[in-house]
């Protein structure tokens, strides 16, 4: 199973995310702060990140700085309340790591669709191709 990491200072968007994501199937860890939020990635293995940008005490940003000079390969999903951050901080979004942007509050199903996708996993070369039938001797 896997676990995705909601990191947002409001209770409620979490309560949110987390019932959405439950119900489809993934794990999920919730932290209302950068420091919470380290300290799971300490304990625990998340295999995709949703990070509100703007919150009290350390920024999110800057928790996706730290976050990926530890785990450079972790796909996150940034949201904020506040269109213009994303045109403010548009080299944010060319890193490869992130794999979605929304503004709050965002489309569940837009969000869960980005989600799936980036933790999909690839598939099989035996699942894509036919079997390759036996010789007939």
């Amino acid at each position: 199973m896997k676990t995705i990491l909601i990191v947002d200072d409001e209770p409620h968007l979490r309560l949110l995310y987390r019932d959405t994501f439950e119900e489809e199937g993934y794990r999920v860890v919730e932290a209302e702060g950068a420091e919470a939020a380290l300290a799971i990635l300490e304990t625990e293995h998340v295999d995709l990140a949703i990070l509100d940008i703007r919150m009290p005490g350390t920024h999110g940003l800057d928790l996706l700085t730290h976050m990926h000079s530890i785990y450079p390969r972790l796909p996150v999903v940034l949201c904020s309340g506040l269109r213009s951050l994303f045109r403010d901080y548009a080299v944010w979004n060319a890193r490869e790591q992130i794999v979605g942007t929304f503004e709050k509050p965002a489309s569940l199903e837009a969000l869960v669709a980005c989600v799936n996708g980036a933790l999909r996993e690839p598939p099989t070369p035996a699942s894509t191709e036919a079997p390759t039938p036996s010789p007939v001797a």
